[in-house]
């Protein structure tokens, strides 16, 4: 059971807190540019991506602070249900990432924590079990239902909100 419901008018998020103490929140900004723009539903799109944000790093080890690490929303549509590859490119054109996952029919959004890569060590002391994206300019590819579609993708570094 929904406990309460809140709309954040800054960012879009509509929140839902549970009566089973679960949260849960969505982004309202592609359902609005849907009716506003008048797009249509027979059409894939890929929207907008927010600036994505880096988790805080230690200074002396290097290891990302989760407690800083928020995941970065990637919203589309999709005329009818099928497989979905999103990629990043970076300047160089050179591929740094790339996920398969299922697209339903209508609105999906997949949320990425910005990791490349994960390795597993039995090293004593490692820690470096996730490699995040870098900062900077990327393209973000959509590719489904023998589509390609692109947007700008920009990663940014950690900043302490003052």
């Amino acid at each position: 059971a929904i406990a309460d419901l809140e709309i954040y008018e800054s960012g879009m998020d509509l929140i839902a807190a549970t009566h089973g103490r679960g949260i849960y929140k969505i982004n309202l900004l592609q359902i609005q540019q849907m009716v506003n723009e008048n797009l249509s539903i027979g059409k894939d799109y890929l929207f907008k991506v927010s600036e994505a944000k880096r988790p805080k790093f230690s200074a002396w080890g290097g290891e990302p602070d989760y407690r800083t690490l928020e995941k970065t929303p990637v919203s589309f549509w999709l005329n009818k249900a099928t497989s979905v590859t999103l990629s990043l490119r970076d300047t160089a054109n050179k591929e740094v990432w790339k996920l398969s996952i299922p697209g339903k029919e209508g609105f999906n959004q997949y949320r990425w924590n910005l990791v490349v890569s994960k390795e597993q060590s039995d090293l004593p002391y490692f820690v470096h079990y996730e490699k995040f994206l870098k900062a900077g300019n990327y393209t973000l590819r959509l590719t489904a239902n023998e589509t390609k579609l692109e947007k700008p993708f920009i990663v940014s570094n950690y900043e302490r909100l003052q």
